[in-house]
């Protein structure tokens, strides 16, 4: 038996169509697990549920702390009483910024509320395994883009203001990787039988820019961006080493081109 938080989120909805095993799906709320899970065991726990959006972290930080470090705390008791193994979805904001490829020995040191919910929730789930023996597979998921995703991340906005002519706003031009939904889905589930911390990206850095006028040019849109200060809790450049998961699955991941077109043709 599979639990699922989140499952009926952005990723979540993808890597449940991943799982043909018997699965229990959960949706974003799981501060107290015990009111939808009595009593149920289940061999994994695939933990998606989360605030998520960095901006709303800086604007309502105790929510988002709240939220997330609770629901670790739950998924981790449900572990402990199921004997369950735990995949936790975390993310590249736990770390400390670098100007150069991170791997996942890097320094965590993160300049958001959402990336320290994300740090300490490792954390917690470490010390659980330490005390308790629950078997654990955190995986730092890059910049996560495709088809359903809700307008607030970068391409997602993008793509709506252009197809409706509207203008396009970028904050300081960072540089990020993208990796596509079914990729990330696909990876966490396979990663389901293996242990340790892993980075789930493409590997390749794109300046918010360059994804802009790919975009700009699929799309046919005629206008120029509006370029902004920096905003709080931006990092300016975050690009994920993929090599320790390829080495496991030598899998491969979607180029962003390709993706955005995938995306919006």
């Amino acid at each position: 038996m599979i639990a699922i938080t989140g499952g009926k989120g952005f990723i979540g909805s993808y890597l449940n169509k991943e799982i043909k095993e018997e699965k229990i799906i959960l949706d974003l709320d799981t501060t107290d697990l015990s009111k939808h899970v009595p009593n149920i065991k289940v061999d994994y726990i695939f933990h998606l549920a989360a605030n998520i959006s960095v901006q709303e972290s800086i604007e309502n930080p105790k929510k988002v702390l709240n939220n997330n470090i609770s629901s670790v705390i739950n998924v981790c008791e449900w572990a402990r009483k199921s004997d369950s193994k735990i995949i936790f979805s975390s993310s590249a904001a736990v770390y400390k910024e670098s100007n150069k490829e991170i791997e996942e020995d890097w320094i965590l040191e993160p300049s958001s509320i959402y990336g320290l919910s994300k740090k300490i929730g490792e954390e917690i789930i470490i010390q659980y395994s330490k005390l308790y023996g629950i078997k654990y597979n955190i995986l730092r998921y890059s910049n996560v883009y495709g088809p359903g995703q809700k307008i607030g991340p970068v391409i997602p906005t993008f793509i709506d203001k252009m197809k409706k002519n509207e203008d396009v706003t970028i904050y300081g031009d960072p540089v990020r990787d993208f990796v596509y939904v079914e990729d990330v889905a696909k990876v966490t589930y396979l990663m389901k039988d293996y242990e340790g911390i892993f980075n789930v990206s493409s590997g390749k850095g794109y300046r918010i820019l360059e994804v802009f006028n790919i975009l700009k040019e699929l799309l046919n849109y005629k206008k120029d961006p509006i370029i902004k200060d920096w905003r709080k809790g931006d990092i300016k450049y975050s690009v994920l080493s993929n090599k320790k998961i390829k080495s496991i699955l030598n899998y491969s991941f979607l180029d962003l081109k390709e993706g955005l077109k995938k995306l919006v043709l």
